[in-house]
């Protein structure tokens, strides 16, 4: 297991590198991992060697171990453990009058990632401290992604093996609104059509803290 209190600096991956280190561990956590990261099936090893392995072993990520096998290294490492043993897969999106951005919070038992899109399919990795509570990582980038404007809104969509769970909150001049529950369900748990910052960041906390199975 990759040491995960080490600091490491943001890195990017393409989906052929991605796909070469799901393919290292793979099972259903590494398979909900490429689905929420838009990565599509991996490929037999051979051909995800020779694309995904190639531009790794490039950039330093891959070495040649003592055994005469090929292994990921330093950030490559850390992302295809938590990639491969992730428990929690939380998508956000968010948008202003002016922007739309989007991400995902991915939650091993040992540490965590937030992942942004950029351009060509690649994907931004931020490492996250280990000791960071999910809740307060979670409300800081939930409400960052709505930041200052006056007409904006967020969704973040929470999955486990056993529930699938959304929040949504709206902000319109300085009335907001907030709802959660069960993805795709009639019903909401709760809907609030007037309520405060304060308030869409404490029941977002609770929400994130007392989802089943979290880790």
């Amino acid at each position: 297991m990759p040491d995960l209190d080490e600091k490491l600096p943001d890195i990017g991956f393409s989906v052929e590198e991605l796909q070469y280190l799901l393919s290292v561990a793979p099972g259903e956590s590494g398979a909900t991992s490429g689905e929420m990261l838009n990565v599509g099936p991996v490929p037999p090893v051979d051909e995800t060697l020779l694309v995904g392995g190639a531009a790794l072993l490039a950039r330093g990520q891959l070495v040649l171990d003592d055994d005469g096998r090929f292994a990921p290294v330093d950030a490559a490492l850390v992302v295809a453990f938590i990639l491969t043993t992730a428990t929690r897969w939380t998508s956000i999106t968010g948008a202003t009058e002016d922007t739309a951005d989007t991400g995902a919070y991915i939650e091993s038992p040992s540490g965590g990632l937030l992942a942004q899109p950029r351009t060509l399919g690649t994907w931004w990795f931020v490492f996250l401290d280990p000791a960071a509570p999910p809740a307060e990582i979670l409300v800081e980038t939930v409400m960052g992604l709505i930041g200052e404007a006056k007409t904006s809104g967020a969704l973040a969509r929470t999955i486990t093996a056993d529930d699938d769970r959304s929040f949504s909150v709206r902000r319109t001049g300085d009335g907001w609104a907030h709802a959660y529950g069960a993805t795709g369900s009639e019903m909401p748990d709760l809907i609030s059509m007037q309520s405060t910052r304060e308030q869409v960041s404490l029941d977002l906390a609770a929400f994130i803290a007392r989802f089943p199975a979290a880790p």
